[in-house]
């Protein structure tokens, strides 16, 4: 079978020409495939040279000749992956079954049935957040064949003038990759046929400046732990105390337990915490929101002296060790992993919002506690509660770097570190690692280039 470029005979009502792919086979009808690709006829080059279609009197005719020749070789390697199934196929047969597996509109797929329920339920909305508001841009009858390296381009610019970061702007493109993937996935095809028509193929990240993983140094957490707490106050009901106070005690908190995720801080429970004879709490036991691991850690000296500030002895075991979140509210009912995976969405929302709002604070106040005492953060980065696991990561990282030992004198490795954490992969934690690693000897280069 053939591939060649030509152009509509006719023009549409803006008097542009279709550049399209001509499939044929010897002793058979031909088949044109439209590209999205559209240029006045004054520009056609009909010689038609390989990669010279447009004239150079066309402003982008680099661009376009390069457009030509992706949407070829798009179309070149979906249909012969289609003759490899099928060698029988005509140019026509093989037309319809391309454009057939394009037809069909991206909302009338369910985003959150496509998705990964073993995702924390703010990933995946977040995700499901991501490709709404592509469907609100794009049109809601928009086709998987109109999913074109053009369309996502010029999505990626529409966000770019919105406002948003590089960063934020390739994972919107992620997201999207991903339901590309999984909606291909559902209507049967391989992961190599996927690959073949997928329209992503040709987008490259934009460059983007990674975040530092702010951090605090031994004396900027030694500042965090100086003064007491005004945290628990009656006035009728119980109130919150000093938000500042708060926003500190969380912070220790999060970095005490082991780096804890400020959303599981907030979500725990007195259940969460074995005791001893006294009922002090001994023992941490819990599974991440985010990704299930389970986790199980004793108590250090420190951090049973910090919990003792909110600790309420004969607390019934369901209730939320904070007051932050409400223990009498509908949500509160739902307290396994798995049930709160399952939980209706309108009170998963209830909660999620809630935990954001309560979250949102707490990072605010950080930002007066780090003026008032005067804390430097490592990497120049915002103090906000997520730093708290950062800087118990670094702990850990130094500690197996200088070879610290456990009490069996057994020394510690990335995969203690790896448990600790609660990283579902070995990678991750060297990733974090590796950050680390590297904003230390960028530290060291700034600091020697100055003298």
């Amino acid at each position: 079978m053939t591939y060649n470029v030509e152009l509509t005979d006719k023009p549409d009502k803006h008097g542009l020409h279709h550049v399209m792919i001509r499939l044929h086979v010897k002793e058979q009808k031909p088949a044109r495939i439209q590209t999205e690709i559209q240029i006045e006829y004054r520009h056609w080059n009909e010689k038609k040279k390989w990669g010279k279609w447009i004239r150079s009197s066309h402003g982008y005719a680099d661009k376009l000749n390069a457009d030509i020749a992706l949407a070829h070789k798009r179309i070149f390697d979906a249909v012969s992956l289609l003759l490899t199934a099928d060698p029988t196929l005509t140019p026509k047969q093989a037309k319809e079954r391309l454009e057939n597996s394009s037809a069909e509109r991206l909302r009338d797929y369910n985003a959150t049935n496509l998705l990964d329920q073993t995702n924390s339920f703010t990933t995946n909305q977040a995700k499901e957040y991501n490709w709404q508001a592509f469907l609100s841009w794009a049109g809601e009858n928009v086709t998987l064949g109109e999913m074109t390296p053009e369309l996502i381009r010029s999505y990626a610019r529409h966000l770019q003038k919105q406002g948003k970061k590089n960063q934020t702007v390739n994972d919107y493109v992620d997201d999207l990759r991903e339901f590309y993937t999984l909606i291909q996935q559902k209507r049967g095809l391989s992961k190599r046929e996927i690959l073949a028509i997928s329209p992503f193929t040709e987008w490259k990240n934009l460059k983007a400046v990674k975040p530092k993983k702010g951090r605090l140094h031994q004396a900027g957490i030694e500042k965090m732990e100086a003064g007491p707490f005004d945290l628990l106050t009656q006035a009728g009901k119980v109130r919150y105390g000093s938000m500042v106070d708060w926003s500190r005690w969380c912070w220790l908190a999060c970095f005490y337990l082991a780096g804890m995720r400020i959303g599981d801080l907030l979500r725990s429970r007195y259940e969460w915490f074995e005791t001893d004879a006294q009922g002090k709490p001994v023992r941490l036991r819990y599974q991440m929101q985010k990704n299930g691991r389970p986790i199980s850690i004793p108590l250090s000296a420190k951090a049973q002296t910090h919990l003792s500030h909110v600790w309420r002895s004969g607390s019934p075991p369901v209730n939320y060790l904070l007051p932050l979140l409400d223990s009498s509210a509908t949500y509160a009912n739902y307290r396994t992993y798995e049930q709160i995976r399952a939980m209706p969405r309108v009170e998963a929302q209830k909660l999620k919002s809630r935990l954001s709002s309560v979250t949102a604070q707490l990072n605010m106040w950080l930002k007066v506690v780090v003026h008032d005492l005067g804390i430097e953060v490592i990497g120049g980065a915002s103090l906000t509660n997520h730093t708290a696991r950062h800087s118990f990561a670094d702990k850990v990282r130094l500690a197996v770097k200088n070879g610290k030992v456990d009490a069996k004198g057994r020394p510690l490795t990335n995969f203690d570190a790896k448990e600790l954490l609660g990283h579902r992969f070995m990678s991750t934690t060297e990733m974090y690692f590796g950050d680390m690693d590297q904003e230390m000897l960028d530290s060291a280069m700034d600091a020697l280039g100055e003298e």
